[in-house]
């Protein structure tokens, strides 16, 4: 790291928010789900005051209905200078309807982020290895960021052997019971190669990304600027910054 990154460290990158309000020294990619969009506009959802965003249609909102009026208007948003990243999308076996429809909703949000070369931000629930499934099935080019992880190991391991990026949220600032175990957070975050590490604050709007950087440095042992070295590096690297 270099002297003038030391006295002047890049902005926090929140990866994954769903605040619109910006915050100074933090760059944030804030979320619209189908829920947001705009049959009007693309200027309800590009306001002047957002500079990143990530869009896609969410599991719990999926429709047999609106599936095909959903997606095209997607496809209509997804080239925005804007928009940094397709999702979250995913699949969710606790809140998500007919894993069948999630799944084919999933796999085109895959292939769109292809098509215009943008990371995909992943919303799992109890289906990793239907998520891993479907990556070694398309083989997508763009990055793959799990978002919000909080479960043990052994899924976390799966996850890098394949090659997916990994963002922690706010559960790394509390003990967090995973079944009959708590979560680990020192030995999940030294397992992820820090080249494919990010942090979020998702939908907690009492939780400041600066404060989940500085809980990560210290289960890390390393120095806070330049763990915001590291991810903002990682962020430019998708061609964002």
């Amino acid at each position: 790291m270099s002297e003038n990154s030391s006295t002047n460290p890049p902005p926090f990158v929140d990866m994954h928010t769903h605040r619109h309000t910006q915050t100074s020294g933090v760059l944030s990619v804030v979320n619209f789900s189908q829920k947001d969009f705009s049959n009007d506009s693309q200027n309800a959802l590009f306001t002047e005051g957002v500079n990143f965003c990530s869009i896609g249609l969410h599991p719990w909102f999926l429709t047999k209905e609106n599936k095909e009026k959903d997606f095209e208007r997607l496809s209509q948003l997804a080239s925005n200078h804007k928009v940094t990243a397709i999702g979250e999308c995913g699949l969710d076996k606790v809140r998500g309807k007919d894993l069948v429809l999630q799944t084919e909703i999933f796999e085109q949000q895959i292939r769109l982020a292809e098509t215009v070369s943008k990371p995909v931000v992943i919303h799992c629930v109890r289906a990793f290895g239907e998520v891993i499934a479907v990556k070694k099935r398309l083989n997508p080019t763009v990055p793959l960021i799990i978002h919000g992880f909080n479960k043990n190991e052994s899924v976390l391991k799966e996850l890098i052997r394949h090659d997916f990026y990994i963002s922690i949220g706010g559960a790394i600032l509390e003990k967090k019971r995973l079944n009959t175990e708590w979560v680990n957070f020192t030995s999940i975050l030294r397992e992820i190669p820090l080249n494919r590490l990010f942090f979020e604050t998702d939908d907690k709007d009492n939780v400041e990304i600066s404060d989940i950087y500085k809980a990560a440095s210290i289960l890390l042992d390393m120095d806070l600027n330049e763990l915001r070295c590291s991810i903002y590096e990682n962020f430019g690297k998708f061609h964002f910054a």
